[in-house]
């Protein structure tokens, strides 16, 4: 710990200091040590931005630049309504812009005359699945498995019982003896996605790149909050070791998983209204660390394209529950949306500020969109945006939470009217707000937000493959909540 002998030297570093002890529940570490080399972690950075935003205003994106006490000391400025301008940035979306109907005619012009597009299902024979035991990575998995006839390679960090803890990941979701039926077109080799030749012996490595026909990236750290580092080594770094690899031996496709959050944050006074399957480059900084390291992926994928190496990417919003079991994903204290609406259920706050509706897009409808658009005789080098567009406003999406439960009380609020809420609630009883504060911050971002994400190219394609979108009802919702209690994270 580089920092180790530093003590604090200012009162500013001294509070960040002592909540530091609280949270780390140890002493040992100094002034420059960052936060996650002394043992933080994402929900203990989060505990510690909680207790400084009582009394102090600070940019969460800033205090992630260097997640030490001098830093974050240097980034406080008191505020005693910090905690108010953080629930505008949560409850408070702005307007989206009014939309340009000749830059919508242009974009409906581009997909509107294209050849009848039809499965292919035969279009690959040996696909490499990165990322293969995430929550979309295990979904498109069975899809593959179910769909194709191709056979599976999982990329897997080598572990004692890596093999059996598949098979249970696989099962948790699809039910006992569901991976049985698949399991000979299952090949799993042991690596890492962040070393040479992806952490496997170059003869391994050699035979695949000659056997491989399409690669899956499903790896990412998806969390909106750690160390830069982190998410250049894994979002960034891992997509360059994916374009070696599909630049090596036979021809291969990639098929990336991204985010529509690339279009997210302040757009300023840009004329463009529409953000759609085609627009490449965004024309506004991104500061979040995650959503930045997600474009930069994106670029270096677009970029290969030139050099002759064939991508799709896929960009999603939130990832939530399947709409037929209401499974989460086994993290679920990670999942921003589940978080969002659950502390608004409690609090029986419906915001008045957020006009716009919001998209449920299930893991099973969108893993399924995946893989029917990927083996399909589509043009290659495409951009969908896989979105379920039957969106619902907020109030509607509780309203299904609450069901038949009169009990529960649901009424529409100011953010004026939600911090009087918090200050006439006892500090020991806060803990809803503080999740909608502090950890809910990408959705600040969507609130930032003015384009209109376009995905009927995508709805459209997915239509003549013979897909259509769910539409969320109370049966569906009813069937996540009982998960969620039935996991003890209700």
């Amino acid at each position: 710990m580089k920092g180790k002998e530093l003590l604090p030297e200012t009162p500013y570093q001294e509070i960040v200091a002592e909540i530091w002890r609280r949270v780390l529940k140890h002493k040992q570490f100094g002034i420059e040590d960052d936060f996650f080399d002394v043992g933080g972690t994402s929900l203990g950075a989060i505990n510690v931005i909680s207790e400084l935003s009582e009394n102090f205003e600070l940019d969460i994106d800033d205090v992630f630049t260097a997640m030490t006490v001098r830093h974050i000391a240097e980034c406080l400025r008191e505020n005693q309504e910090a905690m108010k301008q953080k629930l505008k940035d949560i409850l408070h979306f702005k307007d989206l812009k009014e939309i340009s109907d000749i830059e919508l005619e242009r974009y409906r012009s581009a997909f509107a005359g294209q050849n009848r597009i039809k499965p292919d299902f035969n279009k690959y024979h040996q696909v490499l699945l990165l990322g293969g035991t995430g929550f979309l990575g295990i979904y498109l998995l069975k899809q593959l498995l179910v769909q194709t006839d191709a056979v599976i390679t999982v990329l897997v960090r080598r572990h004692w019982d890596a093999a059996e803890r598949l098979k249970k990941q696989y099962e948790y979701y699809f039910g006992d003896g569901s991976y049985v039926q698949y399991q000979d077109r299952v090949q799993i080799v042991y690596g890492d996605l962040t070393k040479k030749c992806m952490g496997i012996s170059e003869d391994l490595y050699g035979a695949l790149a000659q056997s491989i026909d399409a690669v899956v990236n499903s790896a990412a750290l998806v969390k909106h909050m750690g160390k830069n580092d982190d998410f250049v080594s894994v979002n960034v770094k891992t997509v360059e070791t994916v374009l070696e690899f599909a630049s090596t031996g036979c021809k291969k496709a990639v098929h990336h998983m991204s985010t529509i959050g690339i279009a997210y944050g302040e757009q300023g006074e840009h004329a463009k209204t529409l953000f759609t399957e085609y627009d490449e480059l965004v024309e506004h900084p991104l500061n979040n660390q995650y959503l930045s390291s997600k474009y930069q992926a994106e670029q270096r994928l677009i970029r290969a394209r030139t050099g002759g190496i064939e991508s799709t990417v896929y960009r999603m919003s939130g990832i939530l529950f399947d709409s037929q079991t209401g499974k989460y994903q086994q993290n679920m204290e990670q999942s921003t949306a589940y978080i969002f609406y659950r502390a608004l259920y409690r609090l029986g706050i419906v915001p008045e500020e957020i006009k716009r509706p919001m998209d449920i897009s299930n893991v099973d409808m969108i893993s399924e969109a995946i893989i029917r658009l990927m083996f399909s005789d589509q043009e290659i080098n495409q951009i969908y945006h896989v979105i379920n567009p039957n969106a619902l406003s907020i109030g509607e999406i509780l309203k299904l939470m609450r069901g038949k439960n009169t009990a529960v009380s649901l009424k529409e609020m100011s953010v004026d009217e939600v911090f009087t809420y918090y200050q006439k609630t006892h500090p020991s009883k806060r803990e809803h707000f503080y999740e909608l504060a502090f950890h809910c911050e990408i959705i600040s971002w969507i609130g930032k937000n003015q384009y209109n994400i376009c995905m009927e190219k995508t709805v459209n394609v997915l239509e003549q493959l013979g897909m259509a979108w769910n539409t969320p009802d109370a049966a569906m919702v009813e069937r996540a909540c009982d998960q969620a209690k039935k996991e003890g994270f209700c």
